[in-house]
């Protein structure tokens, strides 16, 4: 009888697209933080086109974290994402796909406490902020299944 939560190596070879995937998508956050971080810098309007709370968000108290602006810091962590994802899609070492759902999970821990501040403190909605929130999450989610999708026996393993 074989368990049904378990998967071979070829199995979780097939869903290394995944991993492509996600490198896009890190991406897109490093563009997203990129454009934040210009705007803060250059003291320029942020330009929302959705939600108009991008400027209070952004210029709030809570825009920085110990003097740094938290689009700075974003593009540092979508940077990376993305250089451990490409090492992942590179190299298949499974343990890395492990510190990447632990990396992703306390990003959307951190976003989470963002949206608060942005939706019960603020009471304004910074669309690229939220944009920002919803990539870490797809990004955990993500990991975590590739995660999941780990052959049992090679879980433990540095390989």
């Amino acid at each position: 009888m074989t368990n049904s939560n378990s998967s071979s190596p070829k199995q979780f070879l097939s869903k290394i697209w995944l991993g492509y995937l996600a490198i896009l998508i890190a991406v897109v956050g490093f563009l997203d933080a990129s454009y934040l971080s210009s705007t803060y810098i250059n003291k320029t309007n942020v330009g929302c086109f959705i939600a108009h709370g991008c400027d209070v968000v952004t210029t709030s108290v809570y825009a920085k974290l110990f003097g740094v602006p938290i689009a700075v810091l974003g593009m540092g962590y979508y940077f990376l994402a993305f250089g451990l994802l490409l090492t992942f899609v590179l190299t298949q070492k499974h343990f890395l796909v492990k510190w990447l759902t632990v990396l992703f999970g306390l990003a959307v821990l951190f976003s989470a406490r963002l949206v608060y501040l942005q939706l019960a403190v603020l009471k304004e909605i910074c669309i690229y902020c939220m944009s920002s929130a919803a990539i870490s999450l797809i990004l955990f989610l993500l990991t975590l299944y590739l995660y999941k999708s780990i052959p049992k026996t090679e879980t433990l393993t540095l390989k």
